[in-house]
């Protein structure tokens, strides 16, 4: 495997592989501090590229060129931690597991839901940020494209989303499981992040009868509620609302409790919280008051619907659609890197090739020209293409290297 084609790849991240909410509401990202935190990876002038990721269950940075030591520099700065902390809590990749890494989480198969859809479309809002802020490298650019392409080819060639893909489609089940019927319950929103606004979706899809919006931005919060037929409220009026609605949902940057326990009276009806915020939104504690039921982002996990079974027979075959992708964005990048040595060597061919024919001309029947020309332009073709016909082979030699890589890291 040829390491130096990604010797400048690398990735730092934390998410729901071995951390908790609680850790992972430490680097959560709103909108305008995911813009913070690629302003500072920019602000060092030691990147290529960044490339920042941040949902509700992972905050990650890849990036072109640097290294892993000013990255984790960056990240303790930025996060007001000590080092030694953000490495414990970050995981760090270089080239290839980048890449295998990106694959695997565009396909859905790194989500917390497996073959969650949504994880698509959050990239591609990280990919815009990037390019916006003249970010996204070529490097970066081309591993975007080979992930969407390998994600596109799991989708259709396998059953990996079939059913509930994404945390917002399992929220929904959970509250049809709790309520019956949705047609007869109202909900009350506090924010309008992405995954809330899919959870809202889902349930107006189930009939659900009334709706009421909060948000701290009162346009955004009249425009969306507008939008979904809601009701406005402002924020102030949260502690007044909650016992108003049978289905509490936040899913805000706040990054902090808005609702406790003191503020969740007892009764007799069923009330569901969904938390979808990173950190929580809703106090513990909530969930101990009468025929209440709190349900956050790690709940959801261990609540997925019965075709999780069904996706977890597909991962085979998803893993090995991804490996055959990453062989093939590595060929691409061989030809890639080689392309404009050929190129050069194309253009010494035909400048030795015209500076020979003028000498052999010199002293012969003009009517030879035109056949020595046709002759020696096929001596160029067929010389330009033995350096593409070596580095083909050289690609194969490096694709069983990687086939043994992608092995490996699959067991």
């Amino acid at each position: 495997m040829n390491k130096s084609l990604l010797a400048s790849l690398h990735f730092l991240g934390v998410s729901h592989h071995g951390q908790s909410q609680q850790v992972r509401g430490q680097y959560a990202l709103g909108d305008e501090e995911h813009g913070e935190l690629l302003s500072s990876f920019s602000a060092s002038g030691k990147f290529q590229g960044i490339l920042v990721i941040s949902t509700c269950n992972r905050t990650e940075v890849i990036f072109d060129g640097g290294s892993q030591a000013l990255a984790l520099q960056i990240l303790t700065d930025y996060f007001q931690t000590g080092s030694g902390t953000i490495s414990d809590h970050f995981v760090a990749l270089d080239g290839w597991q980048v890449v295998r890494h990106l694959f695997r989480l565009t396909s859905g198969l790194d989500s917390m839901v497996m073959g969650d859809i949504q994880i698509a479309s959050q990239i591609k809002e990280s990919i815009r940020r990037s390019t916006d802020a003249g970010q996204l490298s070529p490097l970066l650019s081309k591993l975007c494209q080979g992930s969407f392409k390998a994600g596109k080819r799991v989708r259709a060639e396998t059953g990996i989303s079939n059913g509930a893909a994404s945390v917002a489609y399992t929220a929904l089940l959970m509250a049809k499981e709790y309520f019956g019927t949705l047609r007869d319950c109202s909900a009350l929103v506090v924010g309008t992040g992405d995954m809330g606004r899919d959870v809202v979706y889902n349930l107006m899809s189930k009939g659900l009868n009334r709706l009421t919006v909060m948000n701290r931005t009162e346009s955004t919060g009249r425009a969306y509620a507008e939008l979904i037929n809601g009701h406005y409220m402002p924020l102030t009026e949260l502690p007044g609302e909650i016992d108003k609605h049978d289905i509490i949902i936040t899913c805000t940057a706040a990054g902090k409790i808005l609702i406790d326990e003191n503020m969740v009276p007892d009764s007799d009806a069923k009330q569901l919280f969904l938390d979808l915020s990173v950190p929580a939104n809703i106090g513990a504690a909530v969930h101990e008051r009468k025929n209440v039921v709190r349900v956050d982002i790690d709940t959801i996990q261990n609540h997925l619907d019965k075709s999780m079974v069904a996706r977890t027979g597909e991962v085979p075959q998803a893993e090995a659609i991804i490996s055959e992708e990453m062989l093939a964005f590595q060929y691409r990048q061989i030809l890639d890197m080689a392309s404009p040595s050929i190129v050069q060597l194309r253009e010494e061919y035909e400048l030795i090739r015209q500076e020979e024919l003028a000498r052999a001309v010199e002293d012969m029947d003009p009517a030879l020209l035109p056949v020595l020309e046709q002759l020696s332009q096929r001596l160029v073709k067929r010389l330009a293409v033995m350096p593409i016909e070596i580095l083909c082979g050289q690609a194969e030699k490096s694709t069983l290297a990687m086939e043994e890589y992608l092995d490996a890291s699959l067991n």
